[in-house]
């Protein structure tokens, strides 16, 4: 018979704290995430997704401002990254784990002068953009130091509108050819995101392990979701 769900999210929790390993095989610290053993899931595909029994398609929750954990965050943001996913050719969970690494969970959320939430997943700025616009303190990296200044983001109406966006930006930047081209024709997520890295989509020389780590924490909460969805094997006596 199927594990029972303690024992299967016994076994998630446990690998979700081992450390990463790099390729040498040297032990790599985790980043940083306030990562907490999931006490939610997101729903299996061929079951309607619900957050305290709300459709994630409603605007109570496709609107969120306000994430209290992880789990929350995945729950939302993975139907639409499904749809975003498809048109690029990689897996839906790397562009959960871009948006939770450019958002902090969705606790980081850029804001605009009003103070209302920019919808912002992927830390796309403003520039050539003739939108509504948020102008905030960021981290880049110069010369691998990192350093504070001022520049202005795009804000969307929806999270939904972010996912598009992101989509349209990579399809029609030539600087990010190679990336599109390792998605449609292979496949390999982890290379898409490295290949991002490369074209320069972000100044933090960790950028692509730190989406590939957290891309692995959210196969932990789909694998525990399925898990504990799965139907109990019974046995004839």
């Amino acid at each position: 018979s199927l594990p029972g769900k303690l024992a299967v999210q016994a076994m998630a929790e446990a690998a979700a704290s081992a450390p990463a390993v790099s390729q040498a095989g040297q032990p790599q610290p985790l980043v940083d995430m306030d990562w907490k053993p999931a006490t939610a899931f997101a729903a299996p595909q061929d079951k309607p997704l619900t957050i305290n029994g709300v459709s994630a398609t409603e605007p109570a929750v496709a609107g969120k401002k306000h994430f209290s954990s992880p789990a929350e965050f995945i729950a939302t943001m993975l139907p639409m990254a499904e749809k975003a996913a498809e048109r690029l050719g990689v897996e839906a969970r790397f562009l959960v784990a871009q948006a939770a690494l450019e958002t902090g969970w969705g606790k980081s959320m850029i804001r605009q002068q009003d103070g209302s939430n920019s919808h912002n997943l992927f830390g796309i700025k403003a520039t050539g953009w003739k939108g509504a616009s948020a102008n905030v303190m960021t981290t880049e990296y110069v010369n691998g130091k990192a350093t504070r200044e001022k520049a202005g983001f795009r804000a969307y109406d929806s999270f939904e509108q972010s996912f598009n966006d992101y989509v349209r930006l990579l399809e029609s930047n030539d600087r990010y050819s190679k990336a599109i081209q390792v998605a449609s024709t292979t496949g390999d997520s982890e290379r898409f995101v490295s290949e991002l890295q490369r074209a320069g989509y972000a100044t933090d020389p960790q950028y692509a392990r730190k989406i590939n780590q957290i891309a692995r924490k959210v196969q932990t909460y789909q694998t525990i979701a399925d898990a504990s969805t799965a139907p109990a094997m019974r046995t004839r006596g």
